[in-house]
This record gives C-alpha cells, structure tokens and sequence, in this order.
C-alpha cells in the first residue's frame, strides 16, 4: 500500500490518526529505486531523490539489489551506444531532458544532461550554461577562461543559489571566480536551472542552478572501467585531458577523476591579444557503499588548484587559488511507508593569493598613475609611472552546511517533501597598496602623496553568515490534465564581522550596526494543466526574501569589479536591508510529432533591491566608490521562446529568442548588468539513425546592441542626480558550427568551430575602459570575446 498524502495532511492538521490507502502500488523493478549514473541522455533520468520511490514493488526487499542495476556498465551506458542513445540527446531538447524540466515543477526550468556536457569542450560549468541552446534564461560575465559569472534572468550573485550534489557553493571574490566554476564538466550528469523563487527545498534563493554528478555503480562482480578524455581550442592554444576510474562490487563503488587544463593568451577578433592565460587542475575521489539492503552512502572529496591566471582590465590576477571540498550524503528507502530520507553534510574552502605585477597589468596600473598625475600635478621627471604601483590581495572563504530531508510519494502521484538545511559561512579579503611618490622620495611628507596614501590596505574583514533553516513542499494531482505543486520555506539568517571591529569608511556611511538579523520567508504555487495531448501551460507565482551577501555589508574599499566599466571599490552598508521578490511566471508547451514550441513569460517586483550609490573617485586610485544600498523597487520582466521542425528524419530547424528588462522604478532608470536581446538559429543534420552514430550543426547567433545603459545614483540617495556607469555595447552576429561522430561503442570524437567568420565583438557584461585612453593605458581597452576558434576532442571508455 502506498502513503495517500491529502489524508495523511488532513490527519496531521486535525490532530487524528495517519490515514492510509489501500490502493496497491504501481509494480515496477527494483532497479528504479536506485540512482542510475549516466554518462549519457539516452536512458531515463533518476535525477530527484524522491524519484527513487516513485516504482518500489510492495513485495521487493532488495532496493539496492546490484543483480538488477548496472548504472555503470559501460557494455549499457555508453554515451554513444547506438543501441542507447535518444535522437537529439546530442544537440538541442531530449526526452530525457524534457523529462527532467518536467520534474522541476518551475515555470520556464531548463536542463543540460550529460550528453551535452561532454561535447561542449567547455573550459568551466558557466561557458557551457552560457552557450547551451537548451538553457535561454542564463548569460555570463567571462572573468577569465575558466571562470564565467552565471545571471539567471539578470539575477545575480546573492540572489542565485547554486549547488553542486546538493553542496551549497560560493564565489571566494566575485570578480576572480563564480559559483559554478569550481565543477569539471566533465563529471556532470546533469544541470537544472530555476529561474524563479520555486527552488525553496535548496536553500533561500530568487533562482536556482542546481547540478548533479555523476555516481558510483554497482556490479553483480567486483569490475573495474575506465575513461580518457583530450581535447583542444585553437585559440589561446587551450588543452585539456582528463581520466576516469570506476568500478565496483555488490554493494560498493569508486570513482576516481583528474582533469587538467592549460590556456594562453586568445586573439580576437581585430587581432588583439587579450591576456587570460591560465592552469587548472582538479582531483575527485568518490566512494559509496551500502549500508543495508535500503541504505547507501555516498563520499566525495574534489580539489581544484588553479595558477596563474589572468583576468584582462581588473585590477588583480591569481596567482593560486585552491578548493577543498568534502560531501557526504546518506539515502535511506523505508519499505513500509515508500518514503525516502536524506542526510547531507558538506564542507568546502577556497584560499586565493594574487597580484598586479604582470606585464598585461602594466596598462592598468598605467590607469591609475595617470590619474594621480593628473589629481597631483605630477610633471616629469617625478610623474607617476605604472611600475610606481604595487598591488596583491589574498582571502578565503568557507562553506559548512547540512541538510536533512524526508519525502512521501513520488512525483506522478501525491508527494509531500519536508527538511531543514543549514548553513555556516566565512569570508574574508585583503588588499595592500604601495605607492612610489618619485617626488622628495626621501621626505615623504613633502611629496605628492601624503604618507598614508602611499602604503594603505583595504579588507573586508573574517564576516560570518549563519543561516538555519526550515522547508515543506507538497504537489498533488487534482485531475488527470491538472496538478499544482506548493512549498514555504523559514530562515533566521545572522551576519556579522569579528567582535570589536570597526570598519575605516565608518565614517562614510554612518552605519556602526554591524551585527544583524534577518528573518526570510518564501512561498510559491504552481500549477500544471494539460490543455490537450499537445499544449500544455505551467503558470506560477512566488515570493522570496534573501539577506544582503558578506561583500555588500562589509567589504570596507575593497577594489572588486562590480560594474562593466570595472575601476570600482565598493564600501558595505552592515544594516543593509534584505530583498523582497515577487515574481509571476507563465510557461506555455506545444509538442507535436514533427514541430516542438516553448514560450515563458516572468515579471519580478523586488523591494530593498540591493544596489549602489556612486560617490565619486578614489584619490589614491581614482577607482569608482561605489556604497552599498538599497532602492526601494526594482522590476526585472521578460520572455523566451524556443521552436524547432522536424523537416526530415534528418533534418531538423530551430530558432530562440530572449529578453530581459531590468528598471529601477525608484529613479526611472535601467538597472545595470542586464543583457541585452538575443536570438539563435540553425539547422541540425543527423544519420539516418536519428543522431545515434553522427550529427551536425550549424547556426548563427544575433546578439543587439543594447542602449538601455545602466544608472546609479549619484553621491546622495535623496537626490535626483544620476551617473551612467556602463557604455554602449554593440550587437553582433556570430557564426559556430559543431558535430560528433561515434566510432564505436568506446570511441567518440567531437569537434567544431566557434565565431566561425573571426568577428570582432564584446558581451555586454564583459569589461571595458570607459573614457579615452591615457598615456600609460596601453591599446587594450576592452576585454573582446574570442575570435575564429577551432576545437575538437576524443573520448576513449573501457
């Protein structure tokens, strides 16, 4: 018998006796209670824990029976099995794909699934979301080659929760690495974005990237496997190579992973050089085992050490940055009531170390000297020349949480979801400055400097958050075409910098609250309705609360690249309010046999909208200052659509579009970092098996230009003067094409040519000098986007 959850609701509320059904389960085999790890999308994703019970036959005992799951057979779960491999799996939505944005129960969820992954040849998890066909609500900001800012429908950093295996992650410095930058995509089986506040079971949050990696397997006999992966990008003479070793008995399994990845300066498209060369590497050992017939534990510990590394036009370039990261989940099957517990606890660090003494720095320092000469008077021969400045930084951050989880029912029937998570997070940063006044270098009190602007430090002190938290979801079928799913979420989230602390620009904000609580809340409804066997609509509505991050409260100066036009430092306001989302969503599917369209339509209201005030110029740097605050309303609405034509078997059309419009409704002004209008179109070409052996693509991407320009205050909240901080981007086309070829069952090739016509551009989120060029700036004045890059690589499994 299976848990009816309406009565057991109506039981619990009305203070009586659990209520069971009698109605017999659904028989199925065993296999469906256990995680299925695929490197490819050709089989059905077990993505969801609470899938795991959604088949368990009444009478089995052994849901963890190995003789009836080989998740990690390579002779079954071939990426590129002919015999397992869906039609467009490769390129562009599959079944198992769409079955996966089915299950998210958010209007306008989109997936990535292994298969995609591995043909990317992407450098890190933001450039493959990035340029996914299969994701339309996800830009980024290149940081470098390896690290891309993701924006979830112009949402960003703070108000994003990303989470890899359940494992909550965090940018150690925004302007240096992201989020989703410390995962190998070589190890993911899956990625679901959430563009809206229906994620809640994750943690706080007003969109969600959630990604699942690959796990152990089990084989009747102890087997061993393994995998090879190389590849390259012309541009940039960027290569990889990464190995795999996994196998496993009855009730055991392994999983041991290195990649490695090396990049040098690209060319774009005009010619220029743009400094981002880089070293990564990264280590993961898993092991899983189970406990008892119904429970199976899982451990992963992942190290990620990244070199020397450069970020062209910000103010700082790693020189090592390392990640430390240890996860431990626990799945226990009740066979007597089907439902399924989960325990988590996880641990990550990261440390960085850097500075501006690379020679591609010398025309940023040159920025800033030229700037002291011009607010000092400097004449030659006692000017300030670029090598005058010295500049390094280094910081970590720590990230411990639990989470603990209990699910009845599955996600075709009733289900009723419960737990609470915590979390326990420290950050910190320094910076230390030195500059040479060349004038009476011997008297420094009677140079152009005064003594304390030529050696000063900036920080944002050891700041804790501690955010625990509480969580239920329910979903119920009301009618064969309807179900609507629900879910609220309590957090008391606590910051604070160390005891006694007392920040420099204190005097600046006026703000000595440095200790604070808040209290979020978050609710949503959803509600699915087939309106005939091809349309269906998913329409949705939610609120979300989410405190201010660690930087925006206490970052005292410190020199992070918050803007487009980079040069800014950004002082934090401790009694920052926490942000208010409301968001209304509308997701409209077509599926036909040969002709597939998706629309999704959102609109946002978000009160206390975390933003900033421009006051001015740094004198020692001449750095935009920018002061944390908030504005009482800001709005983010939007589309997108997505079609495709199946002309032939072989032949297949599809075109995309995106928008997103962010305003400040306070002073009647764009909100910054949002990009601009986007469209995509192409044709995909397969084999006669419907892509199971090769397939192709080819295709364009349109890109506006975008002139609604982001605006801030300027030097007071109350006052209606405002400054632009961003300048106008260009649009641009740009042209890629991409293909696989299987060789076997073991052997795969995948290859491809991005900007395929060498085209000059520049994202708009990417980094620029504003204002002309100085005489020490040097020619690179914008960070350009990659032009004509070929790549390709090999995939070898045994």
């Amino acid at each position: 018998m299976r848990l009816d959850i309406r009565r057991y609701l109506s039981a619990t509320l009305m203070g009586g006796a659990m209520c069971w059904s009698l109605v017999p389960a659904h028989a199925a085999d065993p296999q469906d209670v256990r995680a299925i790890f695929l490197l490819g999308d050709g089989l059905e994703f077990q993505h969801d824990p609470v899938r795991l019970i959604s088949n368990l036959q009444e009478e089995s005992t052994q849901p963890f029976d190995p003789s009836s799951t080989q998740p990690f057979d390579p002779s079954s779960t071939q990426p590129f099995d002919p015999g397992t491999q869906e039609a467009g799996s490769i390129f562009g939505p599959s079944t198992a794909i769409e079955n996966l944005v089915q299950q998210l129960a958010a209007p306008g969820g989109e997936a990535i699934g292994a298969a995609e992954a591995q043909n990317s040849v992407a450098t890190d998890v933001g450039s493959l979301i990035q340029n996914s066909e299969n994701i339309q609500t996800v830009g980024a900001q290149r940081r470098s080659q390896i690290a891309y800012d993701p924006r979830v429908r112009a949402y960003r950093y703070g108000q994003i929760y990303a989470q890899a295996e359940g494992q909550n992650f965090l940018p150690v410095r925004l302007d240096l690495d992201s989020m989703v930058s410390k995962i190998d995509p070589a190890l993911i089986q899956s990625i679901t974005v959430i563009p809206g506040p229906y994620g809640l079971r994750f943690g706080p949050g007003f969109s969600y990237i959630d990604i699942d990696l690959i796990d152990t397997p089990r084989y009747d006999c102890p087997e061993t496997h393994g995998r090879l992966g190389m590849d390259f990008r012309s541009n940039g003479g960027q290569t990889g190579i990464n190995g795999t070793a996994f196998g496993g008995g009855s009730d055991y399994g392994y999983l041991l992973h290195w990649g490695m990845r090396n990049g040098a300066d690209y060319t774009a498209g005009n010619g220029q050089k743009i400094p981002s060369s880089y070293h990564a590497q990264n280590v993961m050992l898993q092991f899983g085992w189970d406990l008892s017939p119904n429970t199976k534990s899982e451990v992963r510990y992942s190290y990620l050490d990244v070199r020397d590394t450069e970020y062209a036009l910000q103010f700082f370039d790693i020189n090592a940055m390392n990640t430390n990261a240890l996860n431990w989940k626990t799945t226990t099957i009740d066979p007597c009531d089907c439902s399924v517990w989960t325990n988590q606890i996880w641990y990550n660090q990261t440390s960085f170390s850097g500075d501006n003494q690379n020679e591609s720095k010398r025309g940023v320092r040159g920025r800033v000297t030229d700037a002291l000469n011009t607010v000092t008077g400097a004449v030659p021969p006692d000017e300030f020349e670029p090598d005058d400045l010295r500049a390094t930084v280094n910081g970590e951050l720590s990230n411990f949480g639990a989470r603990t989880v209990k699910t009845y029912g599955d996600d075709t029937t009733e289900q009723f979801r419960y737990g609470a998570d915590f979390r326990y997070i420290t950050q910190r940063t320094r910076e230390d400055f030195f500059i040479t006044d060349q004038f009476n270098p011997g008297d420094p009190a009677n140079g152009y400097l005064a003594p304390e602007d030529e050696i000063f430090f900036t920080q944002q002190p050891r700041s804790v958050m501690t955010d625990p938290g509480i969580f239920a979801e329910v979903a119920m079928p009301w009618f064969s075409f309807m179900r609507t799913t629900a879910g609220a979420r309590l957090d008391y989230v606590n910051t604070h910098p160390p005891v006694g602390y007392t920040a420099i620009n204190e005097a600046v904000t006026g703000d000595d609250a440095y200790n604070q609580n808040d209290i979020l809340g978050a609710g949503y409804l959803v509600g699915d309705i087939d309106l005939s066997q091809e349309w269906s609509v998913r329409v949705g509505a939610g609120y979300a609360e989410r405190a201010p991050n660690l930087s925006d409260r206490y970052a005292d100066g410190v020199f992070i690249s918050m803007l487009q036009t980079g040069f800014s430092r950004v002082i934090g306001t401790p009694s920052l309010e926490k942000e208010k989302a409301i968001q209304f969503d509308t997701a409209i599917r077509a599926d036909y046999e040969f002709v597939h369209l998706r629309a999704s339509f959102f609109y946002s209201w978000i009160r206390d909208y975390n933003t900033y005030i421009n006051f001015g110029l740094d004198p020692p740097t001449q750095a935009r200052l920018l002061l944390a605050t908030n504005t009482p309303l800001a709005t983010l609405n939007g589309f997108e659509l997505y079609g495709d034509y199946n002309a032939t078997d072989r032949l297949t059309y599809f075109a995309s579009l995106q928008y997103v419009e962010g305003q400040d409704q306070t002073i009647n002004a764009p909100l910054p970092g949002i990009y601009p209008l986007e469209s995509r179109l192409g044709i995909r070409f397969t084999d006669c098996c419907a892509g199971q052996v090769w397939g192709t693509e080819w295709g364009w991407r349109l890109v506006a230009a975008q002139d609604r320009l982001g605006q801030l205050r300027a030097n007071a909240f109350d006052t209606v003067n405002l400054n632009v901080v961003e300048t106008r981007t260009p649009g641009f086309a740009t042209s890629y094409i991409k293909g696989y070829y299987n060789y076997s069952e073991g052997v795969r090739f995948v290859g491809g040519i991005d900007n395929l016509l060498d085209r000059n551009y520049l994202e708009h989120l990417d980094l620029r000098f504003a204002g002309p060029p100085t005489p020490n700036s040097g020619p690179l004045v914008a960070a350009y986007s990659p032009g004509f890059t070929a790549y390709g690589g090999i995939e070898m499994n045994w």
